[in-house]
């Protein structure tokens, strides 16, 4: 009987180790995903950074030959207009900017749970295994 209870309580010790690893990897699994996808969104934040800064300059170069073709020059309204085109055209590139920076945020932030979340299994599958091995003396010393 005190043999039985020797080989239960390791067999629950390293199943609760093995279960807090699998756990763990999964988690540094996902941490490394999170870091992979903020790289990324990074890089797609900046390319679409430039392409609206492109469509910006197209628009204004298009609202300035408009006003040539009219005849106007940029003075008055006609520079109020195109400094105010100007200005929304350089809050549209902030604004991807902004964009960007809170979905690496979001991306880093997460991978920063998933390595919590990692230790944290590899500490309770330490405790689950001590507890089984705990629960195997204490079964041994009450047969005893």
């Amino acid at each position: 009987m005190m043999a039985l209870a020797i080989v239960g309580g390791l067999i629950q010790a390293a199943g609760a180790l093995q279960s807090a690893k699998a756990q763990a990897d999964a988690a540094n699994y996902n941490a490394a995903v999170n870091d992979r996808n903020a790289l990324a969104a990074r890089s797609q934040g900046a390319a679409e950074g430039d392409r609206q800064r492109r469509l910006n300059q197209m628009n204004l170069g298009r609202l300035r030959a408009a006003y040539g073709d009219a005849g106007l020059g940029f003075e008055g309204d006609v520079l109020t207009v195109f400094e105010d085109a100007e200005t929304q055209a350089e809050l549209d590139v902030a604004t991807v900017r902004y964009q960007t920076s809170v979905r690496v945020a979001g991306y880093k932030d997460q991978a920063q749970l998933d390595r919590m979340e990692a230790k944290s299994a590899s500490s309770a599958g330490v405790l689950g295994a001590f507890g089984a091995i705990v629960g195997a003396g204490r079964s041994i010393l009450r047969a005893a």
